[in-house]
């Protein structure tokens, strides 16, 4: 057993490595020791460090450094494009007056610095362009006061937004994240609700999918919105939440899957850009005026008479090219023939489906290449059937139908149509068959004039008042009869 003076002598010994140590790794304890380390962190061109980064000078006398005057905390560090290498340290979290972090444009790697939800007054990060591969989770956590963000190019593992503590930074007003790895959907965050202040918006070439949050239309201030070139399925859904941002100046939504309409009413827009969609339904008049300099609508499925743009307006030609797009005509400017102008109306109601767009092409509506789906014609290039069954159509059955004075079949079955059966149709004087069987959403009378129709209905509501809003939930029904 080993003597008390041993005992004593091993102590002390424990003693000194376990302060020697700590002295060694200890945390930085000022502005002066966090910039040393970043110093240190930092690979400069040909190992050759800046002459003013010298641990004999004051951190605020070294170059594209700044301190606060009245205190002499360092406020801003600006060593963007100096062909710089090596990692960030997490010590930077330390400096807790710090406004301006900008290193963009180098070589720097590694992962991002943890920063501990320390940088509170915080403004511009700008991140850009580096080689940084991971993003530690809640990474912006504590930034209340940030107005600037850019992580644009780099090569980050996949991460999300939900898990980035964007919360705390409401002050946002430019948001820039493309080609960051960014996965998974857009959250509920953006919102007018958490970035009053929010007017530009970059989140392009990344993999994100699925459809934008339901309040991303309240983000009233933005200027400037690019989602394009998602990877894989990519961002879908309609463009309706572009109307409530009367603000926005350029938008570019190329290379996703948006469908629906191009909203009417965006009358700032200078550069729209939103080819390689599945958009569909004719192009709003009012997108041809000023204050438009820059559009592209290639490879969709938009319908209608081509739009023609004044000359100011650079337009991507492939736009009207036959096969890009759905359009009556090839030439700018030209109107549809009556007949598919009726076929366009029927199809508004039901919101300008994909099913219908991707086929329906060109001035005859008769053309058996393509064949337009769902319409058959008689040898006098009269339509003389529709049957639209197992569509998948939502909306209403349109008026525009009692126009086609030649229809003798008429099938609607199997879709998600809504309200009346229009009393318009009684005018089909050759009628014969009417189909509107297992939509469920389908309410009122039948009209009494088509009494020598068959009219399959098996509907629910068919005979009862039509709601105000479609039934919540209703059963299948199937009958066929011949109405007395």
């Amino acid at each position: 057993m080993a003597s008390t003076p041993e005992l004593l002598l091993l102590a002390v010994v424990l003693w000194f490595v376990a302060t020697d140590h700590h002295v060694s790794s200890r945390e930085p304890r000022n502005d002066q020791e966090v910039m040393e380390d970043l110093m240190a962190h930092l690979q400069f061109p040909n190992n050759i460090t800046p002459q003013s980064w010298n641990k004999n000078n004051d951190k605020c006398e070294w170059e594209n450094v700044e301190c606060d005057d009245s205190t002499s905390r360092v406020s801003g560090i600006h060593i963007g494009n100096l062909s710089l290498g090596g990692t960030l340290p997490d010590t930077l979290g330390n400096l807790t007056y710090l406004k301006t972090l900008e290193v963009m444009d180098n070589h720097i790697g590694g992962a991002l610095p943890d920063f501990g939800g320390q940088l509170t007054i915080l403004e511009t990060l700008n991140l850009s362009n580096n080689n940084f591969t991971a993003i530690p989770p809640e990474f912006f956590s504590g930034m209340a006061s940030l107005v600037t963000v850019s992580l644009d190019n780099n090569p980050l593992a996949p991460w999300n937004l939900s898990s980035a503590s964007l919360t705390d930074s409401g002050n946002l007003v430019t948001f820039s994240a493309a080609n960051c790895s960014l996965s998974g959907t857009i959250p509920g965050i953006f919102s007018g609700e958490t970035f009053t202040n929010l007017q530009n918006l970059n989140l392009s070439l990344n993999n994100l999918t699925g459809e934008l949050p339901r309040r991303f239309s309240s983000l009233t201030s933005l200027v400037t919105l690019q989602l394009n070139d998602q990877t894989g399925y990519g961002l879908g859904g309609t463009l309706d939440f572009l109307q409530g941002m009367t603000e926005l100046t350029q938008v570019w939504l190329q290379n996703n899957t948006f469908s629906g309409q191009i909203p009417d009413g965006l009358s700032s827009l200078e550069d729209f850009r939103a080819n390689m969609n599945l958009l569909t339904g004719p192009v709003p008049v009012s997108m041809a005026k000023d204050p438009l300099r820059v559009v592209n609508l290639a490879n969709n499925l938009l319908q209608g008479p081509p739009p023609m743009f004044g000359d100011q307006v650079l337009v991507d030609s492939g736009m009207y090219t036959k096969g890009n797009n759905s359009f009556c005509s090839t030439n700018p400017g030209d109107r549809c023939g009556p007949q598919v102008d009726i076929l366009l109306d029927i199809a508004s109601h039901f919101r300008y489906p994909v099913v219908l767009a991707s086929s329906w092409k060109g001035n005859n509506s008769c053309s058996l290449n393509p064949k337009w789906a769902g319409v058959t014609c008689d040898g006098g290039g009269n339509i003389t059937a529709l049957n639209f069954t197992h569509f998948s159509l939502s909306g209403t059955i349109s008026p525009a139908i009692s126009s086609l004075t030649e229809l003798r079949n008429l099938s609607l079955a199997n879709n998600n149509l809504t309200g009346p059966i229009p009393e318009e149709l009684s005018g089909l004087k050759h009628l014969q068959m009417l189909d509107v069987s297992y939509n469920n959403g389908l309410c009122g009378s039948v009209p009494n004039s088509l009494a020598n129709v068959t009219v399959s209905i098996g509907n629910a509501n068919i005979a009862q008042d039509c709601p105000r809003s479609p039934p919540a939930s209703t059963l299948h029904r199937n009958s066929s009869y011949s109405q007395p």
